[in-house]
């Protein structure tokens, strides 16, 4: 049985992994809204070169997006970060959402809400958080994985409430991130018993990313012993 300063330890250890995911996110996040000043409707092209653009209702709003108050927000955020270090969530919470209120076209501070909700298990919260952060930033697949993760783990929704989630975020997620976003379903799919969707969707990962055949057939093969 771990002893009171060995839980303490990795208490700290886990809320440095969530602060340091977040100001992951943040970075990413910061990208993304120069890609979305830059265009309008943002288009992916998937492995076939095939053109894909999100639809209207679910893409980006481009208007004002430029920060009024950059130097408050990123302040904000950093002390949002220091409260997570803390554990202090409340703390956390207020900082996030006075980063948001600095700038409403960012979304790391709804990446920081879901991670504060996350380990205090407020799952609807999480879930909210997680579904403002996609509305502003479609392209990143771990939102979307996230999302499938809080509505699996925490709400315990059905196969077929995540494989619709999976079904929205694929044609949205950016090129580079679609294969994690598969595979990462893939492993979603075995969890619920629906072996046949997993290996479609461990094959559909050698398709898109064949230097990695090796390790996508494993799974496959294993499946299959199954």
């Amino acid at each position: 049985m771990m002893n009171k300063n060995t839980k303490n330890i990795i208490s700290i250890i886990i809320i440095l992994l969530v602060v340091i995911l977040a100001f992951f996110a943040y970075k990413n996040s910061k990208k993304s809204n120069t890609e979305v000043v830059q265009n309008d409707q943002p288009v992916v092209e998937n492995s076939q070169t095939e053109s894909i653009t999100p639809n209207k209702d679910s893409s980006v709003n481009t208007t004002n997006l430029t920060p009024i108050n950059n130097k408050e927000f990123n302040t904000a955020m950093d002390s949002a970060r220091s409260a997570m270090l803390k554990s202090d969530y409340p703390l956390a919470i207020k900082y996030y959402n006075q980063a948001i209120s600095y700038n409403k076209n960012d979304s790391a501070p709804y990446v920081g809400l879901y991670t504060v909700y996350i380990n205090q298990k407020e799952w609807q919260k999480a879930l909210t958080a997680v579904d403002q952060a996609i509305k502003i930033a479609p392209i990143f697949g771990d939102y979307w994985n996230w999302k499938i993760l809080v509505m699996d783990q925490g709400l315990n929704k059905s196969y077929a409430e995540l494989k619709s989630v999976y079904d929205q975020g694929y044609p949205k997620v950016r090129i580079e991130e679609k294969v994690n976003l598969v595979t990462k379903f893939a492993m979603v799919a075995e969890n619920h018993g629906q072996k046949a969707d997993a290996v479609k969707l461990w094959q559909k990962a050698i398709e898109m990313y064949p230097q990695n055949k090796d390790i996508y057939q494993a799974e496959i093969d294993r499946l299959n012993k199954k």
